[in-house]
């Protein structure tokens, strides 16, 4: 198991509007579905290259879930409002269910029957799905399209190259302002340690 940590996003002017707990990469995660609505606005409005992360180190899964509360109770009591829906320290690492528990899950997920509506719904797009033919590569047939359009796809494939986009060697200076823009928008989202 890795090392638990607390964490802080905070806002471009360090303001924080977030305290959270995690292991591994999650203060880097900044926009995840699992965030709740207001950590999402905030951070569409700030942008997520902007947010700044801050964490916070701690021995234990206990003490990351204390820091948590404590965390997050003096920065309410400093006036910052945070997204926090809870007041922290409700994490659910290490939690065991009762043999009872874990048969009631299975029997639940045993008796789940798909009405006709969703089986329709799902061979619908199973169908979709082995219709579906990349055209990489792929010859038009001669009927399918005017002159007219073969001519367009055939000025569009020479200023792309042969193949489209696909295997388009970048030119040296292309390839430098890629390796720059990467740099910089990893050393913006880099985790800062405290």
């Amino acid at each position: 198991m890795t090392q638990p940590y607390t964490y802080l996003h905070c806002k471009p002017n360090g303001d924080p509007f977030y305290v959270g707990k995690g292991t591994g990469n999650r203060a880097l995660r900044i926009v995840d579905k699992k965030r709740n609505s207001h950590h999402k606005n905030i951070v569409k409005k700030c942008g997520s290259q902007n947010i700044l992360v801050y964490v916070f180190h701690c021995e234990s899964e206990d003490q990351a879930l204390a820091d948590e509360i404590q965390q997050i109770a003096q920065l309410r009591l400093e006036g910052y409002e945070l997204a926090n829906i809870s007041n922290g320290g409700e994490g659910t690492v290490g939690m065991v269910f009762t043999a009872e528990h874990r048969a009631n899950i299975g029997a639940a997920s045993k008796n789940r029957i798909p009405t006709e509506q969703t089986r329709a719904k799902l061979r619908a797009a199973s169908a979709a799905r082995k219709n579906k033919q990349p055209t990489l590569g792929k010859k038009l047939p001669p009927r399918s399209c005017s002159p007219e359009t073969r001519a367009k796809i055939s000025a569009t494939k020479l200023l792309r190259g042969t193949k489209g986009p696909v295997g388009v060697k970048r030119s040296p200076e292309t390839r430098l302002k890629i390796s720059i823009a990467s740099k910089a928008a990893w050393a913006k989202r880099q985790m800062r340690t405290i």
